[in-house]
Parts: C-alpha cells; structure tokens; sequence
C-alpha cells in the first residue's frame, strides 16, 4: 500500500488533509458518545445510574480506561436491564459507562451497593484528562477504600456547565450486579443510618433468638435447640457477610476470608439447617426415608463448604445457589409430607419455611441473573428470615408446651399407675399385715396361754395386772386379787402320778372360771398348783365372797381317778385396795400372798383377807 504523507501536500492540500481528518474524528467521537447515554446531574437527594448505564463484557481482558475515554477504541456497548444491571454469574472483566453532565459545582457520592464484588474500578474523565480514580473490592483490604462503608461510596467532585465520562471496571467471579447511585453527601449520611439501623435490628434480632434458644438448650438438653441456634448463626453470618459487614467490623485486614466466607456460611448454614428440620420435626418417627434424604442434603451442603475451599469462586456459588434452592424446596416438600404424616409442629414449619424459601429463590434468580436486582429481591430473604426465625421461635416454645404437656400425661398415667399398684399393694399388704396380725395374736395368745389349763398364763397376768393398776389409780377405785393354792398338791403328785396331778389342775380351773364370769375378770395360772384371779372394780367384800364361792366349788367337787376318790381343797389369799402413784402394783400381790400363807397356818380350805396391821 502507497502511503501519502502530509508533507509531500501542498500547502492548500495540507489544510484540507487536517480539517477532514479532523471532522473524521469528531465523527468518530460523535459516534462513541452517542453510544454512551447522557445523565443531567440535579439537585435531588440522589440519582439512580442504572437506566443511563450501558456495559461492555470484555472477554478479553483488553479494554483500557484511556483507550475508552479517548476513543480509541469503540466497545460494542448494551444498555443496561432494569434499574439495577444485573448480567449474573460473568468472570469477565465487564465495563460501564454514563455521561455525566452537571449544571452547577457539585459534590455527590458515587455508592455502588453490593458489597460482593472482587475488584471495582471508577474512572472520572473530563475533556480527556483523568480527573479522579477508585481501586478498591471485597478481594483488597477494607482501608483501600475511599470511605469506610460497607457499601462501596466514592466522592466525586463536578464542575458547573461540564461533561465527565464515568468508567466502572467490575471483575468478579461471583454475580455481576451494580446497583449504583449518585447521592448528596448529608443526606446519604441519613439515608445510611437508617439502613444500618435495619441491619442491627435484623442483627439483634438473630442474636436475641439465637442467645434464648441457647439457653433453652442448656435448660432442656434438647439437640434440636442447638441446631436452632447453629442454623440461626450460620444464616447471621452469611448475611454479615453478603451486606459487607463482615470485612467491615471482623475481618478487615483478611480479605482472603471474606472471599471465602459468604459461600462457606451459606453452604453450612443449608447443612445445618437439614439437620435441623429432621430434628425438629421428628422426621425418623414420622417417615424414615425423609429422614435419610434430609440427611444426605446436609451431607451435600457440608461437601460443597469443604470443595469451597479449594475449588473456583464462581464454580462454588453456583453450586450453591441451585444446591440450596433444589435443596429448600425438597426441605418444604418434606415438610409437607410430615404435615400429612402426623407431625404436629409440620404446619407452623410449612409456613415458617415458606417465607424462608420465597425470599431465597428470588435472591438466588437475581443472582444468576433471571431476575432483575431490586429491594424486593435484596432484603425479602432477611425479612423472610426474620418471620421465618419468630414463627420457628413460637413452634419451638410450642413444643416445650407440647413436650410438657405430654411429660404431664404421662405422669398422670404413670401415677395412675402407681396408685393402682399401690393400692393392689396396700391391698396385700393390708391383708398380709392383717394374716399376720391374725397369727400374731394366735402366737401371742398362745405364748399367753397355759397349755395344760387353757388358762392364761403368769406374763399375761403380769401385764393386765400393770395396766389395771394404773387404770385404778387414775379413776381411784378399789383394784381386789386373789391368790389360790390347791391344799396337799404335792402328795397328790407323790401318790397319784402327776398324771393325775395335772388332772386336779385342769378340774379345779375349770371350777374357778365357773365362778369368775364378769368378763373384765381375769384368771390366770400363776405358777405350779397357784392360780390368781384379778377382780377390777372390786373391794374386799366382793373379792371375800366370790373367794368363797371359789373354794366351797373346790372343796364339793366329786373328783376321781382311776376309779378312786380324790378329795380336792384350796386356800385362798385375799386382798383389796385404792392403788395410787407411790405404790407399786406387786405390793397388792404381796398382800393377797401374806393373806394366802395366813389361810395355810389357819388349817387350809379356808379364805384369807389382808388386812394390814393397825
């Protein structure tokens, strides 16, 4: 090719050479502008950028800002979707450009609010010259931006009656969204108080119910608590994250982490909350096959947090967000199948998840670029998530009603129970207790009974005769003994055999209950051939007479043995007295013996009174 420099032009040629070039580059710059849209700045409190945005991909990493600015290259620009540019999952560097035209001397800050962008790059031309640059992302220490917010805020300074061009470089391997807008300066100031406002109560708020459902745990034991409270921290800090508090107040100086965080969280955050629903909602009782397949999710979400760490950005977030969708929707199918299985908190989770599950499929189409970026989509997951954490709140304070209420049950039965066995048991008992009792008074009465006479025997005598005395001394009355002594019983024994010695017992026993017949009387076998009776109630008059009678029936008995007369006599001592406290009750029973000894001496067969020496 011929190549013609100016210099071999004549003067007129080289003129006209200069003025068509010329008109051709302006052509030229016209033609770029024109691609570019033009943005008037106002007075308003802010502007939204999107719709007068237009974006270039450059798959080859090839664009430059001077380049762009000076025409020298002529990007084949799109216009922006919506107004927010959301181009979705794009690792291309990608370029967008707004004229900026302003009417007076401004301040104004640039916010891109979308803090999970790697690299972000603004450029601010003015007639050719590069007036201001940015470099910043969340892959560079939070001090390399211009001010410290969580958002990404550039200060730009404008000139009245001028033009700038202004260049945004975004590289980023997660989605590509630039939600960007032109503030004056107090009024964003306002503005972002109250967005961080939200952010803290949306933060108090996980907090609170992730600090009461942890001591709810320490309280009851109850595992589902704590995955409660881990699925609650998991989706806290996910969020710290996403919003860009994270670099902003944790990890300022390790941007590293903060790269890995939002998919490390969100990925156990879905692990845990799988975990979760099987534990609260009991699903191995209700239905063993969800139960497994919950489990299998969890075990996906834990595979993808640890591929996380080693495998590509974009290929990680994109794994989660079709992972944690299909995942979530599987979680509220499950849900509703232990609905109809029986599960009785089913219903309060169905509800509870699906504002949890609409809020996070839209983020995640926004994210991947089927939706279009707005409010709605940005924050309905934390608003979801709040309602979502209060209702799963209820129904776990539900449950403690429930489990309680069941304990209660429970307990009314297993007292029902118990009074029923106790009952059965005091039933046996009583009747054990009553057939031993029985037996009791049969040994007792037994061991106080005399075998040969049937009478009772001298312990027993001893023991009635201790109660009646202080019976009688507290009432006062007259308290009469007698004592009876069979007259020669050792010669009978001698000379008739003590078969027959025990005979003349059994006969003369029975001749004296004959004649004792007031049931509180009681004759008793004071030892060998004596008998006692106790009369209480009775003086010595009394006692005499029914001595008396005792001993004329002795003496008249027709009494025989082995075909021979035995005659049968007794002497009988006789005492009488007021018992009081300062004399002991063998003091009456000495009495009747002196009386019986003196019925001896007085030639036997005869009745003896004490009488005491004047």
């Amino acid at each position: 090719m011929t190549r013609w420099p100016l210099s071999r032009l004549s003067t007129p040629g080289r003129a006209c050479a200069r003025i068509m070039l010329t008109c051709l580059l302006l052509a030229a710059a016209a033609v770029a502008k024109a691609d570019i849209p033009e943005l008037a700045l106002t007075a308003a409190e802010s502007q939204s950028l999107g719709n007068s945005l237009v974006h270039v991909v450059d798959s080859s990493a090839s664009l430059n800002a001077s380049d762009i600015a000076g025409g020298r290259v002529q990007p084949d620009w799109q216009p922006a979707r919506g107004e927010i540019p959301n181009l979705g999952l794009v690792r291309d560097p990608v370029w967008f450009a707004a004229w900026l035209e302003s009417p007076r001397d401004l301040q104004r800050l640039l916010v891109v609010s979308y803090p999970p962008l790697d690299h972000l790059d603004i450029f601010l031309w003015h007639q050719g010259q590069l007036k201001q640059h940015f470099a910043t992302g969340d892959r560079l220490p939070f001090d390399s931006r211009p001010i410290e917010h969580r958002d990404f805020v550039f200060p730009l300074q404008f000139t009245a009656g001028e033009r700038y061009l202004l260049l945004l470089r975004v590289e980023t391997s997660g989605s590509v969204q630039l939600p960007a807008s032109l503030w004056e300066p107090s009024r964003y100031v306002e503005e972002t108080q109250h967005g961080l406002l939200l952010q803290a109560l949306f933060i108090g708020i996980m907090l609170a119910l992730a600090a009461y459902h942890l001591l709810l745990f320490f309280a009851v034991r109850d595992v589902a608590y704590l995955w409660y409270v881990l699925f609650l921290g998991t989706f806290l800090m996910a969020q710290v994250s996403l919003r860009g508090l994270g670099l902003q107040y944790l990890w300022p100086a390790n941007p590293g982490f903060n790269h890995q965080a939002i998919p490390l969280f969100f990925s156990v955050g879905f692990a845990v909350s799988c975990i979760f629903t099987d534990r609260f909602l009991d699903a191995k009782r209700y239905s063993p096959g969800w139960s497994r397949a919950l489990r299998a999710l969890a075990g996906v979400g834990a595979v993808i947090a640890l591929f996380g760490l080693v495998l590509p950005y974009s290929m990680i977030l994109f794994a989660i967000l079709v992972g944690s969708t299909v995942g979530s929707v599987l979680i509220f199918v499950s849900s509703c199948h232990l609905w109809v299985r029986g599960s009785t908190l089913a219903p309060i989770f169905v509800l509870a998840w699906s504002l949890f599950l609409a809020g996070n499929i839209l983020f995640n189409l926004s994210k991947v670029g089927l939706l279009p970026s707005n409010t709605l989509t940005e924050y309905l997951p934390q608003v979801g998530t709040v309602l979502q954490m209060l209702l799963l709140s209820f129904a776990l304070a539900y449950r403690i009603n429930l489990e309680r209420a069941q304990r209660e049950q429970a307990q009314q039965r297993n007292l029902a129970m118990q009074r029923e066995a106790n009952e059965v048991l005091e039933s046996r008992v009583a009747e054990r207790t009553e057939a031993l009792e029985s037996a009791y008074d049969q040994l007792k009465a037994l061991s106080q009974l005399d075998s040969l006479t049937q009478l009772k025997n001298r312990a027993h005598f001893d023991e009635m005769l201790a109660k009646e005395w202080q019976r009688h001394t507290r009432e006062s009355t007259s308290l009469a003994l007698l004592l009876i002594d069979v007259d020669h019983f050792k010669r009978i024994n001698d000379t008739r055999g003590h078969l027959c010695g025990d005979e003349c017992l059994r006969v003369i026993a029975a001749l004296c209950q004959e004649q004792v017949q007031r049931s509180s009387d009681l004759l008793c076998r004071y030892g060998g051939e004596e008998l006692v009776v106790l009369l209480p109630g009775t003086d010595a008059r009394g006692a005499l007479a029914v001595a008396e009678g005792i001993r004329a029936a002795i003496a008249g008995a027709n009494f025989q043995w082995q075909g021979k007369p035995v005659p049968l006599t007794a002497s009988i001592g006789v005492a009488a007295c007021v018992p009081n406290p300062g004399l002991a009750a063998d003091a009456l029973l000495r009495q009747a013996d002196e009386a019986l000894y003196a019925a001896k001496g007085a030639g036997r067969n005869c009745t003896m009174v004490y009488n005491a020496a004047p």
